[in-house]
């Protein structure tokens, strides 16, 4: 598929114009659906106002998201989280 686009440039007046050629990933070519596991670490310290934490976390994919028959493709990821509990009464 080919997009077409034009610009202007009040400032100077230029006019450009552009193809690009857009590709896509076919949603049909991945599977919708992933299971794994995740794990992770954790601290939280008290404070006066609440509770100050970190935390860390590893998921890691155990299906195959990738329906052709050629590569294997796992989704894997890190996440890491800071924030402040306090209660609300």
């Amino acid at each position: 598929m080919v997009e077409q686009s034009a610009e202007y440039n009040i400032r100077t007046g230029a006019q450009a114009y552009s193809e690009t050629e857009v590709s896509s990933i076919a949603v049909d070519k991945t599977s919708r659906l992933n299971v794994g596991l995740v794990g992770g670490l954790g601290i939280s310290l008290p404070r006066s106002f609440g509770q100050v934490f970190l935390d860390g976390r590893y998921h890691h994919g155990l299906m195959n998201r990738n329906k052709n028959n050629g590569r294997q493709a796992y989704q894997h990821g890190y996440s890491a989280n800071l924030g402040v509990l306090f209660s609300l009464h």
